[in-house]
């Protein structure tokens, strides 16, 4: 049997590389894009990683370089939450 990999492991691996923020980017502009939140049900699984990911960013500590991106990436992820809610009140409505 595989181990699952969390969210999280994925993150704190990519603080251990050099380019850390490049490799945390492009996994949060990932779940962020349009085309990854196209349905009900990979809206919910993209919040519920993004959230994961918030509350690892808001409770990190190391190196206050990484503090702080981890502080900016924080509060994107929070201001992004509510758009994907507003995706998902558009989803449920029914059509015309």
């Amino acid at each position: 049997m595989t181990k699952k990999i969390k969210i999280t492991d994925l993150i704190k691996g990519a603080l251990e590389e050099g380019d850390y923020e490049f490799q945390i980017n492009f996994l949060v502009a990932g779940l962020m894009s349009e085309e990854s939140n196209d349905t009900e049900i990979n809206i919910l699984q993209n919040k519920q990683w993004l959230s994961e990911i918030a509350e690892f960013c808001r409770t990190y500590s190391g190196n206050k370089e990484k503090e702080e991106y981890m502080q900016h990436l924080n509060k994107t992820i929070l201001d992004f939450l509510p758009v994907l809610e507003e995706e998902l009140l558009i989803l449920k409505q029914p059509e015309d």
